[in-house]
């Protein structure tokens, strides 16, 4: 039988295995720019809402909360790093293997999110 050889994958199409996105794309663009969904702080409306299926869409969140950068959680969770905000996101929704999970991580965020009134960023984008 003979062996099949694929194509590459297109670069524009796919996204690195490992993770490793500058590498994925060099010589490919000039420059790579990774979208960070922000945390939300809870101005006018009940945390209770930002769950499915009231979550709330993009104007009442607009209208009645405010934004909260990855810097500003790193800091207020005793977080080194936006990278470690990353990992901390990803071990709380089982999103990594066990051993690039880090637990204390989580925890940090978590801490943060119940007493701050924040919501992190949802798995998905709903709008």
């Amino acid at each position: 039988m003979a062996e099949r050889i694929l194509p590459a994958p297109d670069a524009v199409a796919t996204c690195p295995q490992d993770g490793k996105i500058l590498d994925y794309y060099v010589g490919t663009f000039e420059a790579v720019f990774v979208l960070l969904h922000p945390f939300i702080k809870t101005v006018s409306i009940g945390k209770e809402q930002f769950v499915p299926p009231t979550y709330p869409g993009r104007l009442t969140i607009v209208q009645n909360c405010s934004l909260v950068s990855w810097e500003e959680v790193a800091s207020k969770a005793g977080l080194s790093s936006i990278a470690a905000v990353d990992i901390g996101l990803r071990t709380m929704i089982l999103g990594l293997k066990m051993e690039f999970s880090n637990q204390e991580y989580a925890d940090k965020i978590e801490s943060l999110v119940e007493s701050d009134l924040i919501i992190p960023p949802p798995r998905r984008m709903l709008f």
